[in-house]
């Protein structure tokens, strides 16, 4: 025989609770309060979805406010940077070019202005003073200033002649150099006897535009010989610096 079953044990098949089954059964019964159940549960569903709902649409919006904001900022400032450069491009082509044909015009007119042999004579005497010699001299090389005439040739050499002067002393040969309008020249000769010797040297610069020589004229001789064994000597010295009128012959 088996054991008898304790009294507190409760069976699988046994009705759970028969009080709280009956509490159920009335509340179903009554028909009002299954319909407020009813109602406050598709209530709060429909709340859920709307809000759903809601946060889509936000997403939504959000979304497109900031691509079309970005797009559009892009836009406008590629406009502009491409604006920038060409300004800058086209001003800078336009001052190369000034400068190119002012260079050009500068060259041309130097060239156009100088040709070889070029001869210029004296014409009249804007100013004369004699610095070495006696008095009496003064209007011998006074004359001589006025009746110059000089030839500088193209190779550079420079020759001056004038009035009144041995002709053993002339003409005085040198060379020239040139800077823009300005003829810059010297030159020297000399002579050389048995009794007697002298030289004479010129400098000076021509102002082509202004038709102007400044120049500077030396000369200086020298004498000896001997009478009864008794020797001699005699020497001289005249100098004078002039600004003449030129023109060109």
């Amino acid at each position: 025989m088996g054991e008898t079953p304790s009294s507190d044990a409760v069976p699988y098949d046994t009705p759970a609770q028969p009080g709280l089954m009956r509490l159920l059964l009335r509340l179903i019964a009554i028909p009002g309060l299954t319909l407020a159940l009813a109602l406050t549960a598709c209530s709060s569903d429909s709340g859920s979805s709307s809000s759903g709902s809601d946060t889509v649409a936000t997403d939504t919006n959000t979304d497109t406010s900031d691509t079309t904001n970005t797009d559009t900022g892009s836009d406008t400032s590629d406009t502009s940077d491409s604006s920038d450069t060409t300004d800058t491009e086209d001003t800078t082509d336009t001052e190369d070019t000034t400068d190119t044909e002012d260079s050009s015009d500068v060259t041309d007119s130097d060239d156009s202005d100088v040709s070889f042999p070029l001869y210029v004579g004296a014409t009249g005497l804007q100013s004369f003073t004699q610095t070495a010699g006696q008095p009496q001299w003064q209007a011998a090389q006074q004359n001589r200033a006025a009746n110059g005439s000089f030839r500088f040739d193209e190779d550079g050499t420079f020759h001056y002649e004038t009035v009144d002067v041995r002709t053993d002393l002339m003409p005085v040969t040198g060379s020239y150099q040139m800077d823009g309008g300005i003829i810059s020249f010297s030159g020297s000769s000399s002579y050389q006897t048995e009794v007697a010797s002298g030289s004479l040297e010129v400098t000076g610069t021509y102002d082509i535009d202004g038709g102007t020589i400044a120049m500077s004229y030396i000369t200086s001789s020298g004498m000896a010989a001997n009478v009864n064994d008794t020797q001699f000597a005699t020497s001289g010295l005249a100098s004078w610096e002039a600004t003449l009128d030129v023109a060109v012959r």
